[in-house]
């Protein structure tokens, strides 16, 4: 009986923490502080292969992952910034808005019909979902 009912409550702290949306990171943005000399070490140093961009950050193709430049990624160099890509940007962020996540920004329009809202963990690392609206 003591092992059934720890097996319930167990289930149960499964259950509470599991994740809001099938979460999966794509991209890691990097804060540059010279745009120009960080495409040329990610595509000839690293050979890297350029990915296509829906904006105007350049992006290049690791394995499974999407890695951004970008000069403007508040901190400057060195700064990080994890990117989910979801179906509903405002749908997700309602859902971590209820578990007590709290964005930095609201949902901005990054490039046509697709949408950023950045949140912080609690070391102050930049996580962003990024979708449809």
């Amino acid at each position: 009986m003591i092992t059934f009912m720890l097996a319930v409550l167990l289930a149960g702290t499964v259950l509470a923490q599991s994740p809001v949306t099938d979460l999966k990171a794509s991209m890691v943005v990097l804060g540059v502080s010279d745009v120009s000399r960080s495409v040329k070490f990610y595509k000839e140093t690293l050979g890297l292969a350029p990915a296509p961009a829906p904006g105007d950050l350049p992006m290049f193709r690791a394995g499974g992952v999407t890695i951004v430049l970008n000069g403007a990624l508040s901190g400057g160099s060195g700064a990080f910034e994890l990117v989910f890509p979801v179906d509903s940007v405002n749908a997700v962020r309602k859902q971590l808005t209820d578990r007590g996540c709290h964005f930095v920004n609201d949902s901005q329009e990054v490039a046509k019909d697709l949408w950023v809202a950045t949140f912080t963990d609690p070391d102050g690392h930049r996580l962003t979902l990024f979708g449809a609206r």
